[in-house]
């Protein structure tokens, strides 16, 4: 073969040259995979999702949508361990992402420290990434933390200083209106 020409080396090497057919092939392949899976964990077949999905990533390590739905499927079970693992080895570009879907998995199996830990982390790292302050909020939401969510809003808009939604409800909190229903 003339290997200016053939230059694959595999389906899932994100660094191999695709003409346009071999990038919808794999896009149809990758589809293929996740919509199976997806399918499988809406029938609650759980142990299938997940070796569906698992071969897929073996296959395609850097596909971010994969990689999400094994994360989904791992919060399914509240499978912290292979949540973290996930997160540790994904070459996906939606860590982050997968780090709020960690942060859920902890918040599912009751350790909503860890949770709010993980998502303090990847706030402190990462001030603007919406999906951290939405996750965040919501767990001092649910513990009804007042003081807690003054202090994410007041850092989040510290970063995002043009967000108006949040500058608003930061001056309903400070004026005595409060998110958090009385039991």
């Amino acid at each position: 073969t003339d290997s200016a020409t053939f230059r694959s080396r595999g389906w899932g090497d994100p660094t191999i040259y695709r003409d346009e057919f071999a990038t919808r092939t794999i896009g149809n392949l990758i589809g293929s995979f996740t919509i199976v899976a997806d399918s499988l964990r809406r029938a609650g077949r759980l142990a299938e999702t997940e070796q569906i999905l698992t071969r897929a990533q073996g296959i395609f390590p850097w596909e971010a949508g994969v990689n999400e739905q094994l994360a989904f499927a791992y919060l399914d079970r509240a499978d912290i361990a292979a949540a973290q693992r996930l997160l540790a080895t994904a070459q996906s570009p939606n860590r982050n992402r997968i780090a709020v879907l960690l942060a859920r998995t902890y918040r599912k199996a009751k350790n909503t420290v860890t949770a709010t830990q993980i998502l303090d982390s990847l706030l402190a790292a990462e001030p603007t990434y919406r999906g951290a302050f939405d996750e965040l909020m919501r767990l001092h939401v649910e513990a009804k933390d007042l003081e807690s969510i003054k202090s994410v809003m007041s850092r989040w808009l510290k970063a995002n200083p043009g967000d108006k939604e949040i500058t608003k409800a930061l001056s309903q909190l400070n004026e005595g209106w409060s998110p958090c229903p009385a039991d």
